[in-house]
């Protein structure tokens, strides 16, 4: 009979269990993508929320025709929403921010500092080149461009044009949290790291509202670092593969089974409490053995 409760308690421990894993593995979850980088590329499409400028220090601004517009600018450059920005760094090189924006009238307008004055509006192109971004380091100057939007950091390296540098993600890491029950639970869900050459992209409706910023510390390359939350990111290795696809990252619900605490402590009581019938079933056996024959 005492074999009996025991098996009925182990039975409903167990479905206590169950019910738990299950809960958990129902409740959706989203994953807090936060990506550090040193990369020579960075692609960014402006969000409708952003609401930062690109601070410039002597810049020079082209236009489609590649004239210059502006020579060793000062000032703010306000970027239109829906223009898709291209950071450019090789090594030590000069820095390049290209912008384009084919459904807009313009993708941006230029303040100076002193006044605060609109000296120049682009059309659906400009280009702006910091040619020597030490020296503008060296004056004291900062080089650190914040921006909401998506980002697609590194390029897919697949064919090398001839005469053409390729610029490329030097390297990173991507480390993920976790969010359940509302967006009330936070869990870690462990990090990536990101190799010469990758190609970092998040899918999801929510890809374009990822907070960061774009920054040159006189190393090599630039700095980017940005967070985002997302369904689920890709990273696309250099190589052959099939339809230009990598491999998708994102939290797991295994990370969420491990991670959460009352599972934790449910999973030990329940370990705990085999162990423990299973010792006292083989003890309980030993003694009606012994007592059969005697």
């Amino acid at each position: 009979m005492k074999k009996v409760f025991l098996y009925i308690f182990i039975l409903i421990s167990l479905a206590l269990f169950l019910i738990l894993a299950i809960r958990l593995l129902l409740d959706p979850i989203e994953t807090i993508y936060n990506v550090s980088a040193r990369t020579e590329i960075v692609e960014i499409l402006v969000s409708p929320d952003n609401a930062n400028r690109l601070q410039l220090h002597e810049a020079l601004l082209f236009d489609r025709e590649a004239n210059i517009v502006l020579d060793s600018f000062e000032g703010g450059f306000a970027v239109e929403p829906g223009t898709a920005l291209r950071f450019e760094r090789i090594y030590h090189g000069p820095l390049v921010i290209r912008a384009t924006c084919q459904s807009c009238g313009s993708v941006g307008r230029a303040y100076r500092d002193v006044d605060g004055r609109i000296v120049y509006e682009a059309s659906d192109f400009v280009e702006i080149i910091v040619e020597s971004p030490e020296a503008v380091l060296n004056q004291g100057n900062s080089l650190v461009f914040p921006i909401m939007g998506e980002y697609r950091l590194g390029r897919s390296v697949e064919v090398e044009v001839s005469g053409r540098t390729i610029p490329l993600l030097q390297g990173g890491t991507v480390s993920m949290t976790g969010v359940s029950n509302g967006q009330s639970n936070y869990f870690d869900a462990g990090e990536h790291l990101l190799s010469t050459g990758d190609f970092l992209v998040f899918l999801g409706p929510d890809s374009d509202k990822a907070n960061g910023f774009v920054a040159l510390d006189g190393s090599p390359a630039m700095n980017s670092a940005y967070r985002i939350m997302a369904q689920e990111a890709e990273i696309i290795r250099p190589g052959p593969k099939e339809q230009t696809k990598g491999f998708p990252i994102s939290a797991s619900f295994y990370d969420r089974l491990i991670a959460d605490k009352l599972f934790q402590v449910l999973s030990l009581f329940l370990g705990v409490l085999i162990f423990l019938t299973t010792l006292l079933t083989f003890m309980m056996d030993i003694y009606n053995f012994r007592k059969t024959l005697s």
